[in-house]
């Protein structure tokens, strides 16, 4: 629709003139209602400040598409930034396609909650995430709690994960980590360095336990 095409035009207009947004204008762009959100938080990031390594947007779920591919290119900017903070702000998987598409230019990010955010657990989602995830060897945690998981996006994330450096995998509370025939990619699961994963509140059952036991023996 129209809205879309006029994010997809913003952000392919972006990538190409990131330097030439003053911060005024990014002011403009993330509007009144996140002004201190942007003043407090993202300016350091935009500007690469040496003495903060972490960015915490949870519950943030104002921003618009453009403004999360503005985030993006922040982000892709960076060199100091070790943590990010996602949780509770309502991505669609667009948002979380521009994202991600910052987040691959840098090699700083250490650890990535995506929790809260139940619009991005199915297969166009995490196939974003395992574009991310596919062979990155500085990301240690990654939290996908309560992002609605289901299997057709787990089959796409689990080989990612096992070319990746995740050390701590979080999973919980999402319902639907099997498909109708009772079958799951938990039990392929094999990152080298995992040494955590939690799946709480998963709705498991025996199947699920198999699957896990499975994850263990490749230990």
């Amino acid at each position: 629709d129209m809205d879309n095409n006029e994010d997809n035009e913003f952000i392919w207009e972006s990538e190409d003139e990131d330097d030439e947004f003053s911060d005024e204008e990014d002011e403009v762009l993330f509007g009144q209602d996140n002004r201190v959100v942007y003043f407090s938080k993202l300016l350091r990031v935009k500007h690469n400040y040496p003495w903060r390594d972490y960015l915490h947007l949870n519950g943030n779920n104002a921003f618009s598409t453009r403004a999360w591919a503005r985030v993006g290119l922040f982000l892709g900017n960076n060199t100091q930034l070790e943590v990010l903070n996602l949780r509770g702000c309502e991505l669609k998987v667009e948002d979380l396609r521009v994202l991600m598409d910052g987040l691959t230019r840098t090699n700083s990010l250490r650890h990535l909650y995506l929790r809260d955010n139940g619009a991005i657990g199915g297969a166009e989602g995490m196939a974003i995430v395992a574009s991310y995830v596919d062979g990155n060897n500085h990301l240690k945690e990654l939290e996908l709690k309560k992002t609605g998981l289901r299997e057709d996006g787990l089959s796409v994330l689990v080989p990612a994960l096992n070319k990746s450096s995740v050390r701590h995998l979080s999973l919980g509370d999402n319902q639907n980590i099997f498909n109708s025939e009772g079958n799951s990619s938990l039990g392929q699961l094999n990152p080298p360095e995992l040494s955590r994963l939690a799946l709480e509140e998963s709705n498991l059952g025996r199947e699920g336990c198999l699957e896990v036991a499975k994850v263990l023996k490749n230990r």
